[in-house]
Formats: C-alpha cells, sequence, structure tokens
C-alpha cells in the first residue's frame, strides 16, 4: 500500500497494466486506497502505451504494473519507447518470491528464463537486467522495510528528474510487509536538485548575456524540452520580457510551443527542407536553442548549419556557449537565474522579416489512381480553417 499511497499523493488517479500469479496480492491492495483506479488492459504492451500518454499528458508520470519475466518483456517495447521519447513512466513489476531468489536449490520456476545448463540455478534478476538498458533507475526491493520505502521514494523522483522510466521490483513475498507508515506524512518533493556551485552558475549565466547583449540580431528556437522538462513558465517569461525584440523559431516536435500569430514568429526550423527560413536563422548574430531534442526528425535530418561560435544551447542535459560543452548545467538550473538577469535595455531589436511562405499546395501530376493520398491534402488545405486540430 505504501507503493500507492505514494503514486496518489502525486496527483496520479490511474495505474494501467495486466494481473499475474507474481503481482496479485500486491494488485489486490490498490482497491483499498480511496481516488486511485486500476485500468486493466488487453495486454502489456497496450497498458504501456497507455501509461506513456498518461505521463506525457499529466506531466507527472504514468504508472503500470505488469507481473515476472511475460509480464515485463511484453511490456518492453512500450517502455523503450517512453525512454526514447523522454515521458515519465514508473514500471511496477511483480517478481518471484525472494525465499526462492535465495534458495540454491531453487533451479527454475514458470516465467523465468532458465539456465542454459537445467541443473544449474536461473538468474532471477536476469530481466531487471534487461530493462536497466531502458530505464533511468530501479529498485529491486527485499525485506528491510526502511530501506525499500526509501527506494522506492529515489526511484519515484528519479523518474520525474531525468523524464524517463524507472523499475520498482517488488517480490511476491514481500508485499504484506509491515513498513512505518509516518515515511507517508512527508510528500516526495518533485522538483529539481543542483549542486552547482553559485559562481559558476552566474559566471555562466553572466556569458550568456554578455553575447545576448553585444548581439545585434537575436532567435530563439523553443524545442521540445521546454515541454517535457516543464520549463513553460520560465520560457515564457523570458519571451514576454524579450517581447518585440528576438525572432523566434519552433522545431518540429515543439509545434505549438510558440503562438504562431506572434508576429516575431518566423516559422519551423527544418535545416534545407525549409530553406527560406533556415536562411533567416543561419544568418543572425547569436542563436538561443532553448530545450532542444536531438534528433533526426527534430533537426531537418541534421541540416541544421548554425555556426558553433553564434549558438548557445540550453538543454535538458547540458549546455553548450559557442561550441563549449558543459554537461555539469542544464536549461532547468540556467534559464530561471538568466530570466532573472537579463537586462532588456541592453537587448538590440533584431531585424525583422516577413513570414516567408509556406507552399502547401501540390501540383497537379497525371492521375494513375481515381483517388490518391494528393486528394486528401487538397480536401483538407480547401478546408481546414483557424484553430482547427487534426488529430
Amino acid at each position: 500500500e505504501y507503493i500507492f499511497h505514494r503514486i496518489l499523493q502525486l496527483g496520479i488517479k490511474s495505474i494501467f497494466g495486466v494481473p499475474g500469479d507474481f503481482n496479485l496480492k500486491f494488485l489486490e491492495h490498490i482497491y483499498e486506497i480511496k481516488g486511485l483506479n486500476w485500468i486493466g488492459c488487453c495486454n502489456e504492451l497496450n497498458a504501456a502505451y497507455a501509461a506513456d500518454a498518461y505521463g506525457k499528458v499529466s506531466k507527472t508520470m504514468g504508472v503500470l504494473l505488469t507481473t515476472y519475466g511475460v509480464g515485463e518483456l511484453s511490456a518492453l517495447n512500450g517502455v523503450a519507447g517512453a525512454y526514447t521519447e523522454f515521458a515519465p513512466l514508473l514500471h511496477l513489476v511483480g517478481t518471484s518470491a525472494l525465499k526462492y531468489k535465495r534458495d540454491p536449490k531453487t533451479l527454475n520456476l514458470h516465467h523465468l528464463a532458465g539456465n542454459r545448463k537445467s541443473w544449474k540455478k536461473s538468474d532471477h534478476y536476469l530481466y531487471e537486467k534487461i530493462a536497466g538498458e531502458f530505464s533511468v533507475d530501479s529498485a529491486s526491493l527485499e525485506d528491510n522495510p526502511e530501506e525499500a520505502c526509501s527506494m522506492i521514494d529515489r526511484v519515484i523522483l528519479n523518474v520525474w528528474k531525468n523524464n524517463r522510466p524507472g523499475y520498482i521490483f517488488l517480490p511476491c513475498d514481500i508485499t504484506e510487509m509491515k513498513v512505518d507508515i509516518t515515511k507517508l506524512s512527508t510528500p516526495i518533493k518533485l522538483e529539481y536538485q543542483f549542486e552547482t556551485p553559485t559562481e559558476k552558475l552566474n559566471a555562466k549565466v553572466n556569458q550568456i548575456l554578455e553575447k545576448m547583449y553585444k548581439a545585434d540580431s537575436i532567435s530563439i528556437i523553443a524545442d521540445e524540452f521546454v515541454r517535457k522538462f516543464r520549463m513553460e513558465n520560465e520560457f515564457k517569461t523570458l519571451l514576454s520580457k524579450l517581447d518585440n525584440k528576438v525572432n523566434l523559431y519552433s522545431t518540429m516536435y515543439s509545434k505549438g510551443l510558440i503562438d504562431e500569430d506572434n508576429p516575431r514568429f518566423i516559422g519551423t526550423y527544418f535545416g534545407k527542407f525549409e530553406s527560406p527560413v533556415a536562411q533567416i536563422i543561419e544568418n543572425s548574430d547569436l542563436v538561443l536553442h532553448i530545450g532542444n531534442f536531438d534528433n533526426e526528425l527534430n533537426q531537418g535530418h541534421f541540416t541544421f548549419k548554425i555556426a558553433d561560435d553564434k549558438l548557445i544551447k540550453l538543454s535538458a542535459q547540458y549546455i553548450e556557449i559557442g561550441g563549449d560543452f558543459d554537461e555539469t548545467l542544464t536549461m532547468m538550473e540556467v534559464l530561471p537565474l538568466l530570466v532573472e538577469k537579463i537586462q532588456i535595455s541592453n537587448i538590440s531589436t533584431a531585424t525583422e522579416f516577413e513570414k516567408p511562405k509556406k507552399k502547401y499546395e501540390i501540383e497537379n501530376e497525371p492521375r494513375k489512381f481515381p483517388l490518391t493520398e494528393v486528394d486528401l491534402v487538397k480536401s483538407l488545405n480547401k478546408h481546414i480553417r483557424k484553430d482547427d486540430v487534426l488529430i
């Protein structure tokens, strides 16, 4: 019940998954937690995708519950997807009993891929090792109540901070183990924790500001990690302060983060595939790429061509100033101080540009089939209106 109470304290209302013989005792306790819903799914992969979506929308995390071996492996494709897409997902797995894990005579169990030598003891932690490749933290609980609670809290916090999956492996014979309920009176603080010396942080922010104050034409790229790592408020405050002084761009993944009716919004930067937009931004004196999510689909198949000496990257895992890479600092630490210290009177007003026109219409080609995708696009272009939503 401790795990379920911790989940409920985060504001999470639903857990997705599939029952199995190694998680049944644990799962039965969910009905004693008022306000927490169990959503049984058709299979573990569906449950993983549902939990992934819940985590993205809720901005806390999604929670997935499966059973040992067959269940957790079925969910692994969805968990790996969440890891790839930086989605916060807590995976709870009911595992084999501690007594069997510790007993040298217990050679094998159902759901466990046995040792190649059938007369030797199998590795009960085999699946945990596989999951380690697709998670930022995991806890394999044992029969120490205080340690178990601390491990649970640690994994939950690390899932939130890193915005990626984490695992809690719960042996089926310790689900009834008593723990100190008073620990629940201190909620887990979902906040970023930093250890950077103040002098270093201030020096880096001052370095960024110095570049901004010297530039005649600044461009800002809003990218998806701003949203994923919950920095929208700080980012919007920065844009508000820089009102009408800088040119604004989105990426393919960050659409909607900037109001595209903003007169300073130029377009979506997609490298050579949006060459009119690329030509404008790549000629800026200085580009702040905030929340960059580095992959080919988000970077015009790696055709971004902004010179290092004109580029500042504030990522969720590092910052880079003029080619100087630093993994000890992140956007979450630097951006709030940047917003606080910036003196708008020292920022030059960037050159204004007319938005490049986008060519949405598809040219007529000789018709080979009665109905094609071209007809669909033409129909959409004809009928879609402002503020419509496409799903």
